[in-house]
């Protein structure tokens, strides 16, 4: 149908006949939920990758993960006031040696921790699909956004693919084990999302 075109492909279909990924199988991911239900559409796109996944409220969230997920979530990780940005930054600053994916929210909080700028955009970004580049290849990807806020800068040891205006869409730092991106693989305008979190999730343990 015309009208799915360019929408989540595991969103749209039977997901049964799936193929699972060899080296995340069995791998336990906690997915943490920071306001936003996504985390639970996030939590089935791993599992489809036969990994053993359990979405957590941020105020729950204890460790005992092989990988750990922030998911989005509303808010400014900048707002010291905020209880849930500072569980969130308590969490971030705990995690030792986790392999950890940023979403949205998750994403501006790694960028914070390595001491970029947050800050709010001119025109948020609710609810809007975009062509983006997130691969060395300049291969792009048509991604949802759903944020008013995004990291700016560079910072040495880390791979970072932005947008024009200086937003970053991508920011991997390996040597620190953490991976954030500021879209969403989950939301049904993000067309290869299982792909997409499939490669990101393989990226942090290769």
């Amino acid at each position: 149908i015309q009208r799915n075109t360019h929408l989540n492909s595991f969103l749209l279909r039977k997901q049964e006949d799936l193929e699972p990924s060899p080296e995340l199988m069995d791998k336990k991911v906690t997915v943490i939920n920071f306001d936003d239900n996504f985390a639970h559409i996030l939590g089935v796109m791993i599992q489809s990758l036969w990994a053993q996944v359990q979405v957590v409220p941020y105020q729950e969230y204890e460790p005992n993960e092989d990988m750990l997920v922030f998911g989005g979530g509303p808010g400014d990780i900048n707002d010291t006031s905020d209880s849930k940005m500072n569980r969130l930054r308590e969490i971030l600053a705990w995690r030792w040696e986790t392999p950890l994916l940023g979403i949205c929210l998750g994403c501006q909080a790694i960028c914070q921790n390595l001491w970029l700028e947050v800050k709010k955009l001119t025109t948020p970004l609710q609810g809007v699909q975009r062509e983006i580049i997130i691969s060395p290849d300049a291969t792009s990807e048509k991604v949802g956004h759903y944020n008013s806020f995004a990291g700016f800068g560079l910072k040495k040891w880390c791979d970072i693919f932005m947008k024009p205006d200086g937003s970053i869409d991508m920011i991997h730092c390996p040597e620190k084990k953490m991976l954030g991106v500021q879209f969403h693989p989950e939301s049904v305008m993000t067309e290869n999302g299982r792909e997409i979190l499939k490669n990101l999730l393989l990226k942090l343990i290769r």
